[in-house]
C-alpha cells in the first residue's frame, strides 16, 4: 500500500501540505512527498506534485481537437506534455499534447467526447472557449517515477513481464499495462511491440496501479515538485471499473471529490447496486464506500453500520479504485472535485 511522508518543502508553504483544512500560501507551493511501494502487493497510486509549468496563456481559437492561442511561441512539443485549462467550463481539464506548432495544440481526444475541448453531445458545460486560461506541464513519465532500467528501477525487473512488477495506467478512456525488462519500459499486453515506454508521460488524473511480485524490501517514490493550484476535473465513464489518481499533496476526503453531487452518480440503498469508491490506505487497510438514497455515503463492506463516511480521508499519493453502474458517457462523466487546500 501507499505510504506518505510530508517532508521539508522547499519554499515556506509547508501548511499547504499538511491536514486538509483550509490554509493559505502566498506563493506556488512547492514540496517533498515520499510514497510507499510495498512488496508483494497491489498498490493504487496517485502522483502528488507536478512539474512546472513551461508556458501559459489565453485560449484564442478552438476545435473539436485543437486549442490555439494566436499570441504564443510554443516550442515542440512531445507527448508527455498536457495543457491544463485554467479558467472557464472546462477549469480543471487535462488534456494530452499530441502534436503542435508555435500556437496550436492538437490534444489528444480519448474513446468518448469527454475528451474533446468542444464536447460534440452539444452540452457545453465543460468545453473549452476563447478567453480561457490554459498552462503547459510536462507530464512525470514511466523512468522518471519508476527507474529506466535494472540499475536504476525501484521494481522489479525481468525480461518476462509475468515475473517482472507492473505498472498499469488508466488514461484518456484506454488501459495500458508495461514492465521493465532490465533495459527499458515495455508493453507488458505485446511481446511483438519493442517500442521503449521509458518517456511514456503519465496523466496527473490517470490511475495507476502497480503490481508488485517482488518480495521484502518495500520501495520508495521521492516526488519533488509543485502543488497542484486547480481543483482537477476528472472522467468517470459508466460502466466500467477503472484506477483514479488523486493528484494532491493534501489529504482529500469523499465530500471534497464531489462524487454524490454528480447527476449521473447511481444511489442506492443496496451497495451492489450503487456506484462505488474503494479507498487503499497506506496502513494496509481497505475501505469501500457507496452513497444511499438519502445521498449520505455509507460502508459496503457492512450493512450495519450507520456512519456517514463524506469525511472519509484519501491519504496524498494514493489511488481510488471506482466501480460505476450507470451509464455516463460524455459531460455527464465529468467530475469537477475541490482543492482541499486554499491558494492566495
Amino acid at each position: 500500500m501507499v505510504k506518505v511522508s510530508l517532508l521539508a518543502p522547499i519554499l515556506l508553504t509547508a501548511a499547504v501540505l499538511l491536514p486538509a483544512h483550509a490554509q493559505n500560501a502566498t506563493t506556488t507551493p512547492v514540496g517533498v512527498v515520499t510514497v510507499q511501494l510495498d512488496a508483494n502487493k497491489k498498490t493504487a497510486l496517485s502522483l502528488p506534485l507536478e512539474k512546472s509549468p513551461i508556458a501559459s496563456g489565453n485560449v484564442t481559437a478552438v476545435t473539436a481537437a485543437t486549442i490555439s492561442d494566436s499570441a504564443a511561441t510554443l516550442p515542440a512539443l512531445s507527448t508527455n506534455h498536457f495543457v491544463r485549462i485554467k479558467s472557464g467550463n472546462a477549469a480543471g481539464r487535462n488534456l494530452r499534447i499530441t502534436s503542435n506548432t508555435g500556437t496550436t495544440m492538437t490534444v489528444e481526444t480519448g474513446v468518448g467526447s469527454w475528451a474533446l475541448p468542444v464536447d460534440s453531445s452539444g452540452n457545453n458545460t465543460v468545453s473549452v472557449a476563447v478567453g480561457d486560461k490554459y498552462e503547459i506541464v510536462p507530464m512525470w513519465t514511466l523512468g522518471e517515477v519508476f527507474g529506466s532500467n535494472s540499475t536504476t528501477s525501484v521494481l522489479r525487473t525481468a525480461t518476462n513481464p509475468n515475473s517482472a512488477d507492473q505498472i498499469t495506467v488508466y488514461s484518456d478512456g484506454t488501459v495500458q499495462a508495461f514492465f521493465n525488462n532490465g533495459t527499458n519500459w515495455r508493453n507488458a499486453a505485446s511481446s511483438s511491440d519493442t517500442n521503449n515506454y521509458n518517456s511514456y508521460g503519465l496523466l496527473p488524473t490517470g490511475g495507476i496501479w502497480v503490481t508488485r511480485r517482488s518480495t521484502g524490501t518495500n520501495a520508495e517514490l521521492q516526488f519533488t515538485g509543485n502543488v497542484v493550484s486547480t481543483a482537477a476535473r476528472m472522467h468517470m465513464p459508466g460502466g466500467n471499473r477503472f484506477g483514479q489518481s488523486i493528484p494532491y499533496a493534501s489529504r482529500a476526503t469523499l465530500g471534497t471529490l464531489s462524487l454524490a453531487s454528480l447527476s449521473s452518480w447511481t444511489k442506492n440503498n443496496n451497495p451492489n447496486n450503487a456506484d462505488q469508491v474503494t479507498i487503499y490506505r497506506p496502513d494496509n487497510t481497505v475501505g469501500s464506500y457507496f452513497v444511499n438514497a438519502a445521498g449520505v455515503w455509507r460502508n459496503a463492506l457492512s450493512s450495519l453500520d450507520t456512519t456517514d463516511y463524506t469525511n472519509t480521508e484519501i491519504p496524498a499519493g494514493s489511488g481510488l479504485w471506482i466501480t460505476r453502474r450507470g451509464a455516463a458517457t460524455g459531460s455527464t462523466a465529468n467530475v469537477n472535485s475541490t482543492l482541499p487546500y486554499s491558494l492566495q
